[in-house]
């Protein structure tokens, strides 16, 4: 059995990406990616499993070349965005995943095919990850940071508050950008920042007088 070397692996990362945009889970053929990528059977299944764990394991590549590209904005803000306000933070950093969709446009349509996938079993094996230990402890630490601060609402019980930010976070995606044909960065940055507003008028706590 050959080892794919490091150039062949992109070729098959890549044609099954081409592949995975343009036909459902079910539809996709694995012998049309091997055939794109020039790759035998063999040296496939070194690597992979099947279909499926080709499948995650690009979802989970896509995740990790997200998570050093909002890092590397991080680093590059003269803002210390740490400090500022939980609607602040997640204004920068939705402006952040957004301009990444944008020069990754690829990985954009690689996603609302994932999201979209008429296969329930994959779409829920993808959603789950996508709400990996990782993820969700970034937003919870921010959650409890803000109520620690008093920025949101103490009206209504932190688990409440914590399980539906998070949900609504998480929802943006599958709710808005689904339908979008034409990703024109301007025009979903306002609908972004439209429902960042509606949840922080929604949750942010007001003051007394104003």
């Amino acid at each position: 059995m050959e080892k794919i070397n490091l150039k062949r692996k992109d070729k098959l990362i890549d044609a099954a990406i081409d592949e995975f945009i343009e036909k459902s889970f079910d539809d996709a053929s694995l012998n049309n990616i091997l055939k794109r990528a020039g790759i035998s059977k063999g040296s496939f299944y070194y690597h992979f499993k099947n279909k499926q764990d080709l499948y995650l394991y690009i979802y989970d590549q896509v995740g990790k070349d997200k998570i050093t590209y909002l890092n590397k904005a991080l680093q590059e803000t003269v803002v210390d965005v740490s400090k500022e306000n939980i609607f602040t933070i997640f204004r920068f950093l939705g402006k952040t995943s957004l301009k990444f969709a944008a020069e990754y446009p690829k990985y954009f349509k690689l996603g609302k095919r994932i999201f979209s996938d008429k296969n329930e079993e994959i779409r829920a094996l993808v959603i789950e990850r996508g709400k990996s230990k990782d993820n969700l402890q970034i937003i919870e630490t921010l959650i409890k940071k803000a109520i620690d601060n008093n920025e949101l609402r103490d009206d209504f019980p932190v688990d409440f508050t914590t399980k539906l930010l998070k949900n609504l976070l998480i929802s943006f995606s599958t709710i808005f950008l689904e339908d979008i044909k034409d990703f024109e960065l301007d025009r979903v940055l306002e609908i972004y920042n439209n429902y960042i507003d509606f949840i922080e008028n929604g949750l942010g706590k007001k003051n007394k007088g104003c």
